[in-house]
């Protein structure tokens, strides 16, 4: 009996273990194809900026735990439900916050850090548009349902655009294409798994997640981002 239960836990497990292993891995591909491709400079330079917002991280981590024992249930519209209000929650916190950082950026980083840093600020920038993906949950409702695989396919997808975008762009972009890269290859992730909740469970998008305010906050964020990195500075 206990070997049957331990079968089932490596089942369930061994697929998050794998696609939490795959999504770790992005940040050292990226630091590898910076040595290989620019100097130390340069990837002093990215290492200082390559870093998310840790609050979007943490909060949607956490309202992702929290509401996966809800959906393991047979009637998830309440909790749906709750969810949803949960994430308008989260977009009215977030997306300010962001939008707040990348206004002051390019202000705060030769002061945090040092004037030679200040290259940082843009990849800064980059990073912080990740929220857009971050307030996306579609692998909560993913993993409340057993369909783990599916997570480690989206994982396994999301390197490979890492890699192959990083390298392309990075020929036009410098390091900023690295960044731009992984921004790609998040926002991929999330919308494959999304589709993939559509198709497996029959659950839209428009049940989880509050469309209006999300799309009208990540315009708001991207033209704030185009207007700090290609107009002002």
């Amino acid at each position: 009996m206990q070997w049957t239960v331990l079968k089932e836990y490596i089942a369930l497990g061994a697929p998050l273990v794998l696609s939490t292993l795959l999504s770790s891995s992005a940040h050292y591909i990226d630091g590898f194809i910076i040595t290989s491709q620019f100097t130390p400079d340069d990837y002093a330079v990215f290492q200082y900026g390559a870093r998310e917002l840790p609050l979007a991280m943490l909060l949607a981590n956490s309202l992702s735990m929290a509401m996966l024992p809800k959906f393991s249930k047979k009637n998830i519209e309440s909790p749906l439900a709750e969810f949803k209000s949960e994430v308008y929650r989260l977009n009215w916190l977030l997306f300010p916050i962001s939008i707040l950082l990348l206004l002051s950026s390019h202000w705060f980083y030769p002061i945090v850090f040092s004037p030679q840093f200040e290259a940082s600020a843009t990849i800064f920038n980059i990073y912080l548009l990740l929220v857009i993906s971050r307030l996306l949950f579609p692998q909560t409702l993913l993993i409340a349902k057993k369909l783990n695989k599916v997570i480690v396919k989206a994982s396994f997808f999301e390197i490979v655009i890492n890699v192959s975008l990083s390298l392309i762009l990075a020929k036009t972009f410098g390091i900023k294409g690295v960044a731009y890269a992984t921004f790609v290859a998040y926002t991929f992730e999330k919308i494959y798994l999304a589709f993939a909740c559509k198709r497996r469970l029959n659950i839209s998008v428009l049940k989880y997640l509050p469309t209006q305010i999300y799309f009208v906050m990540s315009s708001l964020l991207i033209v704030v981002f185009i207007l700090v990195e290609f107009i002002l500075y």
